[in-house]
């Protein structure tokens, strides 16, 4: 039998290979995340990795801890088509404030379990004073570089509760930021489809915090695997 791993990635090349970049890319993604969220479906992806320690190996350059308080396990990397990973926040992780953001690529997200506050944003001269960066890789620490841009407003155009069983996929342009609630438990699926652009646009608060550069934490093969055991057991029970 073939493993489930091995069945996504090949039904994920489909999906979205057939996409038309935009519209028809954001409606594959959550086609992808709305069927792959499914528990069974999950269960069944985590634990073929979990059964190949040669996958496991490869996958720890994109798995880290998040400076925003969650671990970031990759599942299949397909670059530049598409990465699949799980990221979780667990009750004690120490929450950080998530600036507004955009991404290089669309991405689209489905919630295992717990979930989480989404605010849309929009530039508005009358809206909330921020300070503009543009985030991108750095190849020396292989973290992140934030460059200031200036400052702008931006205004709230809505917020969406997530809870368990939900799915969304935004285009890449669009400015968010996800909230979860400190102490609380989350696990979610991720998708990364073809990037469209090099950088990202972060606005933070005016007068907030925000370092220049961040490395990447990378997880362990043991970190990883107990993270992977964690999550297992949290959709199982």
């Amino acid at each position: 039998m073939e493993p489930a791993i091995d069945s996504v990635t090949r039904w994920l090349h489909d999906l979205l290979d057939g996409a038309k970049p935009g519209g028809e890319t954001q409606q594959a993604a959550f086609q992808a995340l709305s069927s792959l969220a499914q528990p069974g479906h999950t269960v069944a992806v985590l634990r073929s990795l979990r059964a190949r320690p040669a996958n496991v190996s490869r996958l720890l350059a994109r798995s880290y801890r998040h400076p925003l308080g969650f671990d970031q396990l990759a599942l299949i990397d397909a670059a530049p088509r598409f990465r699949l990973r799980l990221h979780t926040w667990w009750p004690d992780s120490d929450r950080g404030t998530e600036h507004v953001h955009d991404h290089r690529y669309p991405p689209a997200a489905a919630i295992l379990h717990g979930g989480y506050a989404m605010h849309l944003l929009r530039p508005d001269p009358v809206g909330v004073q921020m300070t503009e960066f543009r985030e991108q890789p750095n190849q020396l620490t292989e973290g992140w570089q934030l460059d200031r841009i200036g400052d702008t407003s931006l205004g709230l155009v809505g917020t969406i509760q997530l809870t368990k069983g939900d799915a969304y996929a935004l285009a890449a342009d669009t400015l968010h930021q996800v909230v979860v609630a400190p102490g609380t438990q989350c696990l979610t699926l991720f998708l990364e489809s073809t990037p469209v652009g090099l950088t990202t646009r972060v606005f933070a608060e005016r007068g907030a915090s925000a370092r220049a550069s961040t490395p990447k934490q990378h997880l362990t093969r043991e970190d990883y695997l107990r993270i992977l055991d964690a999550a297992l057991t949290v959709i199982t029970t």
